[in-house]
């Protein structure tokens, strides 16, 4: 048995790619070590009025809403990194990555989405962020300002998955 666990233990600490053995997903990088975000559910939509859903000109604004007040995932980094590992598609290519900070609202926490036919579809209220490709070919996120303590949403585009953390 303990032969095992020194062969597992080495075999751990000698790859290089942590990733890969954590499997595909997106991770923030902490002082414990890596921490895997989930996927936020499909949020519940609405506009802010009907009159602005009839005239949807380029300042259209989307609503959405997550149940939940707070996120499992607790991060006590004010600047965190994130690794995305893509799995087998290394080379699919992201929309607008974006960390937004979620609005409190009761029980519920919420974003607004622009929609415009001038502009990129974007979240309101996004923070900056430094994009790179680590050695392993993932994407690592990195804010360019420090986050307050509140909720916050990593989006991959609008279109794509978000994922939620709380910085405490």
């Amino acid at each position: 048995m303990i032969r095992f666990l020194l062969v597992l233990t080495a075999l751990v600490f000698s790859v290089n790619n942590w990733a890969q053995l954590l499997g595909p997903g997106v991770y923030c990088i902490t002082a414990s070590g890596p921490v895997r975000l989930h996927a936020l559910p499909i949020p519940a939509q609405s506009t802010e009025s009907f009159a602005e859903f009839l005239a949807a000109d380029d300042r259209f604004v989307l609503q959405y809403r997550w149940d939940a007040a707070t996120s499992p995932v607790q991060i006590a980094e004010r600047r965190p990194t994130f690794r995305i590992n893509e799995g087998y598609s290394p080379d699919r290519a992201l929309q607008i990555v974006q960390i937004v900070k979620l609005e409190q609202k009761g029980s519920s926490r919420a974003a607004a989405l622009h929609l415009g036919h001038d502009l990129p579809t974007q979240f309101r209220d996004g923070v900056l962020v430094s994009l790179s490709r680590g050695p392993d070919g993932d994407l690592q996120v990195r804010p360019e300002a420090d986050l307050a303590p509140g909720e916050y949403m990593l989006s991959l585009g609008p279109q794509s998955m978000q994922y939620d953390f709380s910085v405490r």
